[in-house]
């Protein structure tokens, strides 16, 4: 409230609770000149996000279309229940034989076969879910840009907390906005 005019401003917490002592640079920003900031930056961030998924289709066309030499989930399956079946067959061998050098190098060989095998079929899953997680994502962007083919026109609370993690006020003129998708920020004049 200056001089009997009401606008929204923002401003760093630390300085609004203990003065400038702790914040001796921290600009004044209006709210408007800030949702436009962020109106922008996401507009930017659908755009290119656009494009990312696009790229992303064409990538993962062109990598199951050459993939074709790697074993299928099905096939590391099988090869672990033989393991484990040929390990079975060795455990029997070995209780009439417990000294036996070769079968107890054999035992552990194919120990270490089935761990290696279980370890990327653990991967595997991981890699799956990660990129189910990723599909889902651009596939609320896809539809988000579909929905508003124009772009964000005005500011939105909801999409901007559904979008955006952290902002950043570098000066009184710049914002850094950190979306929730890993490793993407615009810095977006105010």
């Amino acid at each position: 409230n200056i001089r009997g005019k009401r606008k929204v401003v923002w401003r760093c917490i630390s300085r609004l609770e203990f003065g400038k002592q702790y914040c001796h640079n921290s600009p004044t920003l209006e709210e408007a000149a800030l949702h436009q900031a962020i109106v922008s930056a996401i507009n930017q961030y659908a755009a290119q996000s656009s494009a990312e998924a696009s790229a992303l289709n064409l990538m993962e066309m062109v990598v199951a279309g050459t993939d074709q030499s790697s074993r299928s989930m099905a096939q590391l399956q099988q090869e672990v229940l033989s393991i484990t079946s040929e390990q079975e067959r060795l455990l029997d061998l070995l209780l009439d034989d417990m000294d036996n050098p070769e079968l107890t190098e054999r035992m552990q060989s194919l120990t270490a076969q089935k761990e290696q095998l279980q370890a990327e079929i653990q991967q595997r899953h991981e890699e799956a879910a990660q990129q189910e997680t990723q599909q889902l994502r651009m596939e609320e962007i896809r539809n988000w840009v579909h929905t508003h083919p124009s772009g964000l026109q005005a500011y939105d609370d909801q999409i901007t907390r559904e979008l955006i993690e952290k902002i950043t006020v570098v000066d009184a003129h710049l914002v850094r906005i950190k979306f929730l998708e890993e490793d993407f920020e615009i810095e977006q004049l105010v």
